[in-house]
C-alpha cells in the first residue's frame, strides 16, 4: 500500500491507496481473513441452531446439534451422520481410510460449532446449522453413502443434494476436491481430498420450521423506474400496509446513490419519512443491498456509476460471483442497518460460483442481523450452481426467493428448489415477476401443494389482487398447516416424460389414460377428499391434473 499526502485547507490527511490503484482500506470485519475450520470464526449459536451436547466416550464421540447427530467412531474410521428433524433417522455414512480418525478429540467447543482433530492431521468442524466440514492434511479419498431412498437428486459436477418430503443430504467439495466415484444404485459417491482439500456435508433440516411465521409473514414488493417512486410515499405505505407485514424496497438503480459501492438513499428525507410511516403502520423495512451486485473492494469499483439516470445507464451491471469482497459488504451492510432506521436486507443474488464464500455470506450477516432482524435472499441461481444448493447456507435467511423468468409453477421445481419445508426450513418464496401476470387459481394452488409464498406487489391492479384475496390468503391458516403436512406424508409420484406444467382438461371417466395422468392428489379448497384415482372435480366441473 502506498501512502498520498493530501493537503487541504492547511489541514494534512492521509490517505490509503492500494497498489492495483482503487481506493480502499481494510473493512472492520472480514471473515474471510478466518480460517473457516478454526475457532476464530462462527463459534456462537443463534437463529434457533446451536451446539446442545458433546460425549466424548474411549470408543466414539458424539456431537448433537438442533438438527443432526453425529456419531465419530475412531476404530472403523466411520462418522454417522443422523437427521433430529422432520423425521428421525440415520442419513448418511462418511467413511475414511485406515487410521484418518486415530486418537479423535474435541479440541475447541462452543455453541455455534465444535471442532476435532485426529493424531493424523484430519481436522473436522461440526457447525450448529448441521454442516460438517472435513479437511484432509494430506491426500485421501472419502466415501459418502445415502442411508435413504431420495424423491429428488440435484447435482452440480460434483456436488450432490438428496432430497425426500422429510429430510436432505448434501455433498460439497471445497478446494480441489474431486469427485471419483459415484454409485447412482446405492446413492455412494467417494471424493479425493488432495491436502488440505475439504469436504462439506449437510444434513437438513437444520431448525424446526416456523409454521406461524409462514402463515402470517406477508411480504409488500414494491419497485419503481424514478428516484421519486422508489421510495413510496406515506400515502402508499399506509394503502399497503392493508396487504403485509414486510414492506421490500426492490427498486435497485433507483434507491441509492450508488448501489453497488454503498447504501445511501438518493433522497434522504423521504427515505426518512417512508421508513417513519411504515413503522407507524406496523410494517418493517427491508432495503434492496444486494451482495452480488456490490464490488466495493474490487477493481471494479472504478466503474461504478453514482447517480444514474435510470437502470440502463448504470448497465452494463458489475458483478462480484465469488465474494472476495464480502467484508466491504458486510461494512457497507452495517452502516446501512445502524443509520437508516431499517429492519432487515434484501440480497438480489449470492456468491453463486463459491460454495465456502456463499455460506459465508449468510451465516455472517445473520450474525449482523441478529434473531430479530429480516434476510430476504433471491437465489434463483446459487451456489454450487445448476438447481444444486446448500441448505446450510440458505437456512440462515428467514426468506429464499426463487423462479426469477423461469418457469417455476412446476411441481417437483417448486417442492424441490422453491421450498425450504424439511430441507433449510427457511421460508420459501416464488418470484413470479414474469410479465407480472395474474397467476391463476391452478397456479396458487400448486404454490400451496408445494408450502410456497406468494408476495403481494405494491399498487397492483384488480386483476392481479383478485387470486390472492380469493384463493391465497384465506388458505393461510392452521388448517393448511394440517392440509400441507398430510400431503406431505403421501408417497412422492414418479415424474412423467411428458409436460412438465400442469393441465386442466374436462372430466373424462375413470379410464386408465386418466388414472396416470393424476399423478398428484389435489384436495380442494372446501377441504374435500379426492378419489382412489388421485382425481376431484373441482367447483367448475373441471378436474386438475398435476405432472410433475
Amino acid at each position: 500500500m502506498h501512502l498520498l499526502l493530501v493537503l487541504i485547507g492547511g489541514v494534512t490527511i492521509i490517505l490509503g491507496v492500494m497498489s492495483n490503484g482503487w481506493a480502499s482500506q481494510r473493512p472492520a470485519y472480514d471473515p474471510l481473513a478466518q480460517d473457516i475450520m478454526s475457532d476464530e470464526i462462527f463459534m456462537d449459536g443463534m437463529w434457533h441452531m446451536a451446539v446442545e451436547d458433546v460425549q466424548e466416550t474411549p470408543k466414539r464421540l458424539t456431537v448433537t446439534t438442533t438438527g443432526a447427530l453425529f456419531q465419530f467412531s475412531p476404530a472403523t474410521d466411520r462418522v454417522l451422520c443422523s437427521q433430529r428433524l422432520g423425521k428421525e433417522r440415520r442419513s448418511l455414512l462418511l467413511r475414511f481410510p485406515e487410521g484418518s480418525l486415530s486418537g479423535l478429540k474435541v479440541t475447541a467447543q462452543g455453541s455455534g460449532a465444535v471442532i476435532l482433530q485426529s493424531d493424523e492431521g484430519m481436522e473436522l468442524k461440526v457447525n450448529c446449522d448441521s454442516l460438517l466440514m472435513m479437511r484432509a492434511k494430506q491426500q485421501m479419498e472419502v466415501t459418502g453413502r445415502l442411508l435413504w431412498s431420495p424423491a429428488k437428486e440435484y447435482d452440480h459436477g460434483p456436488h450432490r443434494l438428496l432430497l425426500d418430503p422429510y429430510g436432505a443430504v448434501g455433498l460439497f467439495p471445497i478446494n480441489d476436491t474431486s469427485l471419483v466415484a459415484a454409485e447412482a444404485a446405492t446413492h455412494e459417491y467417494t471424493y479425493q481430498l488432495p491436502g488440505p482439500g475439504m469436504l462439506w456435508a449437510s444434513i437438513g433440516p437444520p431448525r424446526p420450521y416456523e409454521w406461524e411465521r409462514s402463515l402470517t409473514e406477508e411480504v409488500i414488493w414494491t419497485y419503481a423506474h424514478s428516484e421519486r417512486g422508489a421510495v413510496p410515499t406515506p400515502e402508499r405505505v399506509a394503502t399497503d400496509s392493508q396487504y403485509g407485514n414486510i414492506l421490500w424496497l426492490q427498486s435497485e438503480v433507483m434507491l441509492w446513490r450508488s448501489w453497488q459501492s454503498g447504501f445511501v438513499p438518493r433522497l434522504p428525507e423521504e427515505f426518512a419519512e417512508m421508513v417513519e410511516a411504515a413503522h407507524e403502520h406496523k410494517l418493517r423495512v427491508i432495503i434492496y443491498a444486494s451482495p452480488f451486485y456490490f464490488v466495493k473492494g474490487t477493481p471494479q469499483e472504478e466503474e461504478v456509476v453514482h447517480m444514474a439516470p435510470n437502470f440502463q445507464a448504470a448497465m452494463p451491471a458489475l458483478t462480484t460471483t465469488t465474494g472476495e469482497n464480502v467484508g466491504w459488504y458486510l461494512e457497507e451492510a452495517k452502516k446501512a442497518l445502524d443509520t437508516l432506521g431499517i429492519d432487515g436486507l434484501y440480497f438480489d443474488g449470492v456468491y453463486r460460483d463459491s460454495v465456502k464464500n456463499n455460506y459465508i455470506l449468510l451465516r455472517a450477516t445473520r450474525e449482523l442481523l441478529g434473531d430479530e432482524r429480516l434476510l430476504f435472499v433471491h437465489n434463483t441461481v446459487t451456489a454450487p450452481g445448476g438447481l444444486c444448493y446448500n441448505p446450510a447456507a440458505d437456512t440462515w435467511a428467514d426468506f429464499h426467493l426463487r423462479g426469477e423468468q423461469r418457469r417455476p409453477f412446476r411441481p417437483r421445481y417448486l417442492r424441490w428448489y422453491v421450498s425450504g419445508y424439511n430441507i433449510s426450513n427457511s421460508i420459501g418464496f416464488v418470484c413470479n415477476n414474469a410479465g407480472y401476470q395474474k397467476p391463476t387459481r391452478e397456479q396458487v394452488e400448486m404454490t400451496l401443494e408445494a408450502n410456497c409464498r406468494l408476495p403481494y406487489i405494491s399498487g397492483a391492479s384488480d386483476d392481479l389482487l383478485q387470486p390472492l384475496q380469493d384463493w391465497y390468503w384465506p388458505r393461510l391458516n392452521e388448517s393448511y398447516r394440517a392440509y400441507f403436512e398430510e400431503l406431505n406424508e403421501r408417497p412422492v409420484p414418479q415424474p412423467l416424460p411428458v409436460l412438465e406444467q400442469p393441465t386442466v382438461a374436462a372430466a373424462s371417466g375413470s379410464g386408465a389414460a386418466d388414472r396416470a395422468a393424476a399423478t398428484v392428489a389435489f384436495a380442494g379448497f372446501d377441504g374435500g377428499r379426492t378419489g382412489q384415482d388421485g382425481e376431484r372435480p373441482a367447483d367448475d366441473g373441471y378436474v386438475r391434473r398435476w405432472r410433475p
